[in-house]
């Protein structure tokens, strides 16, 4: 049955780009409130094409943007079927800056046989690729092998706040899953799966440099007054050090150290840093002393200024004192840290950083934990299930694992 499938899902491939590109064409920019409604559109066509392949679902609503929540009517699905729930999110970041886009970020456009939008590898990509499998399924076997429950959020790109409070009102379906397939992930390399074991979490601030009560000529003022500028400058400047380690105290006390069995594993994936420099077409890579590339993406935290925001931008010379100075900065950590205590951390030392004659306020814009969980067993569930097309494989990382997210710690799947 499975080889119809996927049969169907290759003769209907004119299909399923179609619908994809009206759903990556929908700018469901969460963090921005002048795309709500298109949100909510994104929302409500991933509940309508659910609702046409068979599936039962509503939208639920949130303090913000809505969850859509589907599952399998007894008809669809065997009695005695497994309880699959499938986790996905249709919400997209911005897509600025819009002049370094090849093409319109809302406008889909297939080069290379890849399809180019906003959304198209995080996450709309994946749930589309499920939503043509269940049509695919459907149009087949007029059934599914499983019963599923779909959940998909529309605020992960903020920090899923509200996706708490709808699990919890709908505790009673969702518990009764065996299975949970989240796609909100990658593969390591071309030939090489990978389990995903787990997440990294995130601290999210917005920092404010303020000064005098307007800008100023530097001409009259320069040498006189605070310049915001200069001091959130000098301030982001000092939360490294030389050997790329972040200076805030106590940061790194709770860090789970990364393990030698560890440390063999990752060093035996066909990984090259010529090869990532080539990629990116950057001269050298940067990054906390002693550890590899792999280590700090995976097992490390860090600290990275995300935006900048001061004075005059246009075209042209201005001799302004900027009144304000803003920056967005970012943390990930990994298993044992707690965000709010990092996050009471930050605060304190860039208080402790600025100068004379400036105010600093903060902005919170997320505080998630890590969320790690064992890769062991799956390492064993996976093990001969891969199809035989797969190369063998780097050897599995052991667990128990440590953490991760944007970039995470890789299983590499076992074969048999």
């Amino acid at each position: 049955m499975l080889d119809s499938v996927l049969l169907w899902l290759e003769k209907n491939r004119h299909t399923w780009l179609a619908q994809a590109k009206q759903f990556f064409a929908i700018p469901s920019v969460s963090a921005q409130s002048q795309h709500d409604d298109h949100t909510r559109a994104a929302a409500e066509w991933a509940h309508e094409y659910l609702r046409g392949v068979g599936l039962q679902s509503q939208l639920v609503p949130t303090a913000k943007h809505p969850c859509v929540l589907a599952t399998t009517p007894a008809e669809f699905a065997p009695a005695d079927a497994p309880h699959v729930l499938l986790y996905g999110h249709y919400d997209v970041q911005p897509p600025d800056p819009l002049d370094q886009w090849q093409t319109p970020p809302f406008t889909p456009t297939v080069r290379d046989d890849k399809i180019f939008c906003r959304g198209a590898s995080d996450d709309k990509g994946q749930v589309f690729c499920h939503f043509a499998a269940l049509a695919a399924w459907r149009d087949i076997a007029r059934e599914l092998p499983v019963r599923l429950t779909v959940l998909l959020e529309g605020e992960e790109e903020i920090g899923s706040p509200n996706l708490r409070d709808v699990m919890g009102r709908h505790a009673e379906l969702l518990r009764t899953a065996q299975t949970l397939i989240i796609s909100d992930s990658d593969q390591f390399a071309p030939g090489v799966p990978a389990i995903t074991c787990g997440l990294r979490g995130l601290v999210y601030f917005q920092v404010n440099v303020r000064g005098a009560n307007s800008d100023l000529h530097s001409g009259l003022y320069g040498g006189a007054v605070a310049n915001p500028a200069n001091a959130l400058a000098r301030i982001l400047g000092q939360l490294h050090d030389a050997n790329g380690r972040v200076t805030i105290p106590h940061f790194y006390d709770d860090v789970t150290p990364i393990t030698a069995e560890e440390r063999r594993a990752w060093a035996a994936l066909p990984f090259d840093d010529n090869a990532l420099m080539r990629e990116l077409n950057v001269n050298a890579l940067a990054g906390e002393a002693g550890f590899g590339t792999l280590e700090r993406r995976w097992a490390r935290p860090t600290l990275d200024i995300n935006g900048l925001t001061s004075g005059y931008q246009d075209a042209g010379a201005k001799t302004v004192l900027p009144a304000t100075a803003s920056a967005k900065v970012s943390m990930r950590l990994v298993t044992n840290q707690n965000p709010d205590k990092i996050a009471d951390a930050f605060e304190a030392f860039v208080r402790s950083l600025a100068p004379p004659g400036v105010v600093v306020t903060f902005d919170r814009f997320g505080a998630s934990p890590p969320h790690p969980t064992c890769c062991g067993c799956w390492n064993s569930a996976t093990a001969g299930s891969l199809p035989p097309h797969w190369p063998d494989p780097a050897p599995p990382r052991p667990a128990p694992p440590q953490q991760r997210n944007q970039c995470r710690r890789k299983a590499p799947a076992p074969r048999s």
